[in-house]
């Protein structure tokens, strides 16, 4: 959505033929590097999961995966953690807290069954 805003706010400040062609090379030029930068990402993410680290992650990955915790799913529980009250997100999900269930339904969570 920002960058629509932007190119509106750019196409409202060209008065010519030549301004325009101007900002459309550089804008593609632009586009090419983000290309090569994302191309140079996913090689080094290629180098790591050929490596022998980056196998050994991986088989942990799809033999136990619901025990790895990456630093992603640590980061998507802090944005949730800022943005939402804790109560909500049990009042709309189902979330296992130890060794209880919560549905959302009461105060205090309950075992599963009761």
């Amino acid at each position: 959505c920002s960058f629509e805003l932007l190119h509106a706010y750019a196409l409202t400040r060209l008065n010519t033929t030549e301004l325009f062609y101007w900002t459309f090379k550089w804008g593609q030029c632009f586009s090419v590097a983000i290309m090569f930068l994302l191309l140079g990402l996913f090689a080094l993410r290629l180098r790591f999961v050929l490596s022998i680290e980056g196998k050994y992650y991986e088989r942990h990955l799809h033999s136990d995966a619901a025990h790895i915790t990456r630093w992603r799913d640590a980061f998507d529980n802090w944005v949730l953690r800022q943005f939402m009250d804790p109560r909500e997100l049990n009042q709309r999900f189902l979330v296992h807290v130890g060794e209880h269930f919560y549905s959302g339904e009461s105060d205090s969570p309950s075992e599963p069954g009761k």
